[in-house]
């Protein structure tokens, strides 16, 4: 199913969102958007350069030295510098965040099989999964936070808006540069930056940048020997390489690699409600078994957790990307631009469901034998708190890999952009084509601890036993997706271009297949390979009138839709 949502706005005035299918209103004051004061502000929101301040987009822009004054260094920093926009981490994930604005876009848990409602864009190259774009704000020259559906000129997933963060072109000059900054909680960043200047006297220069980032964490496991990094640990290395080339006066080419590695310790869930009641019982009694006591949620629980997973490892990932941007000049009317990118992503993930129990131990039915074992409520990797051995026979193999106790995502993306921007007289437009093909692979298993009635005996005196579970999830998506668009905006002579009258559309073909296998205990429960394909149409009207030099007022409508895709936690309910 498509999620339509259709947003109007009255700038500077009064703001009136208005959701189609569902009817739904609010309202909302919004200032004309400016950073700064009323300096000049450029902005590529409509897909062309123009002054913020008469772009009719509620648009709030940062420069690089804006970012720098706010202390902002990566992705998840910008959140709450504009008006109802949230970004947060992903837990489990150390490249991963999900970004909500006006309430709409949030993937809470990262699920790779859920598109976001909110997209951000390096260079004009969407990063598809919100399990891989915490980036590091390197070197940035801007970053535009578009708010309300985009559609028309960005396509699927901006049903809330959509992030654009451009990076800095080298200079035209040699130098060096670096930076070091320190920080509570042992934070520690190392910034350096070279300029070669224009190489070997030719049209080329180019840019290397090196960041370290480094922080102790804050949440202490007390199953971790001394020297353990604590949750909230993080330990990052990021590259960055631009060559931009004037290949003639109207002919450019800028290539531009990042990678970023990154070894991270979130930090633990919380448990703040248990069911059904005996679970609680059942694993409070721990103690009486020489483990751990049940962590339940409170003030010490930030400080402090039983996780036994958080005292024998920390959880890689690695992000890489790259564009090719090639934009030729024709003449006055038509600028044709070609973005091409690709992005590969890697987690070993740690979502840690327990709620920080580890070390929990209880009695265990195995066959018609009780045991004392390692228990625990619900795990999402299982790193040794449950009974159940995770490697040999009892993990299985799919294609040839054979199954472990952590969550290992992977995910590659491929994207072309071909667009053709300009205008004549009182008339300026924007049209393009858009190709993306994208793979996702998921291994999610997850373990847990059934608590059921048993007979009060030595072994079980509360009159409950525990069940051990184990569930593995193999999953790979593939995704296709083509688009066209065209907009055009109107200035009338007679109103002496105050008036501006925009009008835009788009149509999206995707096509989306999903082979799942899903094994209980080790036995091969699901096999099903779903597939299916969307068609969407989005739209963007509005008027804008330029009062005077420094304020105007405009009413937009416009929608967006939120990719379709699939469920694969329950064997039902195969689309959404």
């Amino acid at each position: 199913m498509s999620k339509h949502h259709c947003t109007s706005s009255l700038a500077a005035l009064i703001a009136v969102s208005a959701f189609l299918g569902r009817a739904q209103a609010s309202a909302e004051e919004e200032a004309t958007p400016q950073v700064g004061g009323i300096e000049t502000i450029t902005v590529t929101a409509r897909k062309t350069e123009e002054d913020l301040q008469k772009t009719p987009v509620a648009v709030t822009a940062f420069t690089g030295e804006d970012l720098k004054d706010r202390g902002i260094n990566r992705v998840i920093d910008l959140s709450a510098t504009a008006p109802n926009v949230i970004f947060k981490s992903l837990g489990g994930y150390a490249n991963g965040t999900t970004v909500s604005i006006r309430g709409l876009g949030a993937n809470p848990d990262g699920r790779p099989f859920v598109d976001p409602g909110v997209s951000i864009y390096v260079d004009g190259v969407v990063q598809p999964r919100p399990s891989h774009n915490l980036l590091d704000l390197v070197d940035i020259d801007r970053v535009e936070v578009l708010r309300g559906p985009q559609g028309t000129l960005f396509g699927r997933n901006t049903v809330g808006g959509a992030v654009n963060i451009i990076t800095r072109l080298p200079s035209e000059e040699f130098g060096i540069e670096q930076k070091f900054s320190f920080g509570t909680h042992s934070d520690i960043e190392s910034r350096s930056t070279i300029n070669t200047g224009q190489l070997f006297e030719s049209n080329f220069t180019a840019k290397l940048i090196y960041d370290h980032h480094q922080n102790a964490g804050y949440q202490r496991s007390t199953l971790a020997p001394p020297g353990t990094p604590s949750g909230g640990y993080s330990n990052s290395d990021s590259g960055l390489l631009v060559v931009h080339g004037d290949l003639s006066p109207d002919l450019t080419v800028d290539l531009k690699g990042y990678y970023t590695a990154r070894q991270d310790m979130p930090p633990a869930s919380a448990i703040v409600a248990w069911g059904p009641s005996n679970s609680l019982t059942y694993f409070s009694d721990s103690p009486r078994w020489g483990g751990k006591p049940v962590m339940v949620y409170g003030p010490d629980y930030v400080d402090t957790v039983n996780d036994e997973q958080r005292a024998t490892a920390t959880w890689p990932s690695t992000y890489t990307g790259g564009s090719a941007t090639v934009s030729w000049r024709a003449n006055d009317a038509l600028t044709l631009k070609s973005i091409t990118g690709v992005t590969l992503g890697r987690s070993v993930n740690h979502t840690d469901c327990s709620g920080g129990n580890g070390g929990l131990l209880g009695p265990v039915l195995v066959g018609s034998t009780i045991t004392i074992q390692n228990v625990a409520p619900y795990t999402c990797n299982v790193n040794g708190e449950t009974g159940l051995d995770l490697s040999g026979d009892n993990a299985p193999i799919v294609d040839g890999q054979v199954g472990g106790p952590i969550q290992t995502e992977r995910d590659q993306s491929f994207s072309e952009e071909l667009n053709a921007v300009g205008g004549w007289d009182d008339l300026q437009y924007a049209v393009g084509l858009f190709y993306l093909d994208e793979h996702v692979k998921d291994y999610n298993p997850t373990a847990f601890t059934s608590v059921i009635p048993y007979a009060v005996t030595p072994q079980t005196p509360l009159g409950l036993v525990g069940v051990q579970g184990m569930l593995y999830s193999f999953w790979r998506i593939y995704n296709q997706t083509a688009a066209g668009y065209a907009q055009a905006s109107w200035k009338p002579e007679v109103f002496d271009e105050k008036l501006e009258i925009t009008g835009g559309l788009r149509y999206s073909y995707e096509h989306k297949r999903m082979h799942e296998k899903t094994f209980f205990n080790g036995v091969n429960t699901l096999n099903r390979v779903p597939a299916k394909t969307w068609h969407y149409i989005n739209f963007n009207t509005s008027l804008r009138y330029q009062w005077t030099e420094d304020f105007g007022t405009y009413f937009r409508v416009a929608n967006a839709d939120q990719a379709g895709g699939f469920n694969p936690q329950d064997a039902n309910t195969v689309y959404y």
